[in-house]
């Protein structure tokens, strides 16, 4: 499973252009390369943690069929990845500074240690989107990343303190 993971992850990488960049002390990724293109990844350690996020792009229904479902998969695996999360570690794993974009284009914040899976699932997110296939319109999303967010040891997931 874990090399699977890895294998989707350098493809989406390769297949969508990411940028990364220093912002304020935080990597900030944006899929908006083209499509096929070099593409590389380049990064700036100004601090200990990273941001992840996207521009979204609401293209509504459609896309082409069989892409848009298995992308549709790929992303919500990744999400689910970059997400995951060990309560038993002391250390803060979500925090909010990396973020990953589910189906229905709400902002969900990964697991800080799962950066390289977040900037994959960002990419999927975009190439996705960018086929008109979603995101989908859906009645609510979780609280934003500013707010807390915390390592659920029953579900080994980063979710809301709301909850």
């Amino acid at each position: 499973m874990q090399g699977r993971l890895w294998a989707i992850a350098a493809s989406a990488a390769l297949g969508v252009g990411v940028i990364v960049g220093a912002c304020g002390g935080k990597a900030v990724v944006d899929g908006s390369g083209s499509e096929g293109g070099a593409g590389g990844t380049t990064g700036s350690t100004t601090s200990h943690s990273t941001t992840t996020s996207s521009s979204l792009t609401s293209t509504g229904a459609g896309g082409s069929g069989g892409s848009c479902a298995s992308l549709g998969e790929e992303l919500s695996m990744l999400v689910e990845e970059a997400q995951r999360c060990d309560a038993m570690i002391n250390a803060l794993q979500c925090t909010g500074n990396t973020v990953v974009y589910d189906t229905c284009g709400c902002a969900l914040v990964a697991n800080d240690y799962a950066s390289d899976i977040a900037a994959s699932a960002v990419a999927v997110y975009e190439q996705w989107t960018g086929l008109g296939c979603g995101p989908y319109d859906c009645e609510h999303c979780p609280p934003d990343p500013d707010t807390p967010w915390y390592c659920d040891p029953t579900e080994s997931k980063c979710l809301p303190a709301y909850e």
